[in-house]
């Protein structure tokens, strides 16, 4: 459903009188696009983005056990036909990969991901999620002001059944809105990357020139959750999923209106994830779970690994993928894929 883009992000930094300067009044820095009203009693977004200073450290393989994990055969070569999908029942280093990374994000986090405490950034009296500026400068899809959530693409049922599911045409469909979050590894390149009026940081090395901090330094993860309009009533194994409040564009009887905005609910549909691992040739590995209702004790034991993409293929980039079959999408559930074809991780 969502693309997760392996381009350099533009991103920022805070600090503090200590080891942090206090940023001006920028746009950049604002938390959502519009203010609660005076009577509002919910959950209210805050912009975390007192991004460390310091070269972090490399992340030990007890907190990112992914990274040992070997995925990456040493021929760097792999076989783009059929014959080459891998069996995961006869591999499970792939789900294990993959699963790893979710075990990580969910640490500090609510069993339910219930609605009043949201996504929590503190974990054990330290704070490893970090958001990144910007995104609440455009009025029509900026940052709402519960969560945080900004509007991505509309979906419809098809998006969910695939091919010879229910449809419902090319009607309204359901919106999907989303937030992504760094840890405090990535953090730090965000906070390289952007000085106080939220404009970009330059820098020159060896020739080249790019944004200070890149490239993210290995242990990074991107986690980035995506809820919908969508109910559980209009798609059955979305039962039980997180039901959140945001402040989203009204629903007519036809359309949204999306220069006016209520408080409405959503549900977790989808969690896409990016981590950094040098093994890969890109440097990064792409995942996504999609929330499938299997009677799990927790919220979590309900995000299925859909699909895991990387690059195997030693000296090729992403940016060429049109021509040549570059990253080799591991999909973990076939019948996932069938019954969720547009749930599937996308590399830019």
């Amino acid at each position: 459903m969502i693309r997760i883009n392996n381009s350099r992000v533009l991103l920022t930094l805070w600090l503090t009188t200590t080891s942090f300067i206090a940023f001006a009044d920028s746009p950049a820095w604002n938390n959502a696009v519009n203010k609660p009203p005076a009577n509002w009693q919910g959950p209210t977004f805050k912009l975390s983005d007192q991004y460390p200073t310091e070269i972090p450290e490399a992340c030990p393989k007890t907190t990112c056990p992914w990274l040992n994990i070997d995925l990456f055969p040493e021929s760097k070569e792999v076989d783009f036909s059929d014959a080459g999908i891998p069996n995961w029942s006869k591999e499970p280093k792939y789900k294990e990969y993959i699963t790893s990374i979710l075990d990580y994000i969910k640490q500090g986090q609510s069993r339910d991901l219930n609605n009043e405490q949201g996504l929590i950034v503190d974990v054990n009296g330290q704070t490893r999620w970090f958001h990144i500026p910007w995104m609440a400068y455009a009025q029509e899809t900026g940052r709402e002001f519960v969560h945080g959530l900004t509007n991505e693409r509309t979906a419809h049922l098809s998006d969910f059944y695939g091919v010879g599911g229910p449809s419902d045409g090319e009607g309204r469909g359901f919106e999907t809105w989303a937030v992504g979050m760094y840890n405090d590894i990535g953090a730090y390149t965000i906070g390289q990357s952007f000085d106080k009026d939220g404009q970009p940081v330059l820098e020159t090395v060896n020739g080249i020139t790019s944004t200070k901090g890149m490239p993210f330094k290995e242990g990074t993860v991107v986690v980035k959750f995506l809820f919908s309009s969508v109910t559980p009533t209009d798609v059955d194994y979305l039962k039980g999923s997180p039901k959140w409040q945001s402040n989203r564009h009204k629903e007519t009887s036809d359309n949204f209106d999306k220069c006016s905005r209520t408080i409405q609910d959503v549900h977790l549909v989808q969690v896409d994830v990016a981590v950094v691992d040098s093994r890969s040739p890109t440097r990064w590995v792409y995942g996504t779970y999609a929330y499938i209702n299997k009677g799990g004790a927790t919220v979590w034991d309900n995000l299925q690994p859909l699909a895991f993409s990387g690059a195997w293929t030693l000296g090729h980039s992403p940016q060429y993928q049109n021509l040549n079959p570059l990253l080799r999408v591991k999909a973990c559930s076939t019948k996932a894929l069938r019954s969720l074809s547009t749930l599937v991780a996308k590399t830019a």
